[in-house]
């Protein structure tokens, strides 16, 4: 259901608004509208408001998931750092594994192997 609905003109030009016997717009008071002013204003005033609320709430989770990125960060280096000394190890003691075991008898060899 269409508010306005078109009407044949005889000239062809554009459709005509249904006659409603007001005008298309109400002329208002100044009274009317400063009430209505401040009405907007107070409404994009408490929206203002939560925008901002929503932006602090939202600024604090940035906040608390940056920290923890930090934290995994220096969690992932340092575990880093820790495998390679882990592994360094590991060579130097199969290396001295390798120089030790030709000297030692013929049946601990084998246990060994």
């Amino acid at each position: 259901m269409a508010l306005f609905q078109q009407q044949p003109s005889s000239a062809g030009g554009p459709p005509s608004a249904p006659p409603t016997g007001q005008p298309p717009f109400k002329q208002l008071s100044v009274p009317e509208t400063l009430d209505r002013l401040k009405e907007e204003f107070s409404l994009l005033q408490a929206q203002n408001q939560s925008l901002k609320r929503e932006l602090e709430k939202v600024s604090n989770e940035k906040s608390d998931i940056h920290r923890h990125y930090i934290m995994y960060y220096e969690m992932s280096y340092g575990l880093n750092v820790e495998m390679h000394k882990q592994t360094e190890i590991a060579k130097r003691l199969n290396a001295i594994c390798a120089q030790v075991i030709p000297f030692l008898s013929q049946e601990h060899q084998q246990q060994v192997a």
